[in-house]
């Protein structure tokens, strides 16, 4: 999805999410509890940015932190155009 715009997303062995240089722009998960299993992805596109100065993402203290798409890309794609680029990146 970020290529489609790009920017150059990456997985860092060892370490959840997606990556862009060593700032993290998308999280994963799953948990399962009482054989119910629940997961998730999420991708952070025009969030206010002030919020996860207070985050540690996935518990990583040696990450410089988070990104998003409207910080790389100095300007917010459009919604309708992100979304069709989401769904279409994963039903491939």
């Amino acid at each position: 999805c970020c290529g489609h715009f790009g920017l150059p997303a990456h997985r860092i062995p060892g370490r959840t999410g997606i990556w862009i240089g060593d700032r993290k722009i998308a999280a994963i998960g799953i948990r399962i509890s009482r054989w119910i299993s629940f997961h998730g992805l999420a991708l952070n596109v025009f969030p206010d940015m002030t919020a996860f100065e207070y985050i540690v993402p996935c518990g990583l203290t040696d990450s410089p932190g988070v990104t998003s798409l409207n910080e790389e890309l100095h300007d917010s794609p459009p919604g309708e155009d992100m979304l069709t680029t989401a769904r279409n990146a994963f039903l491939v």
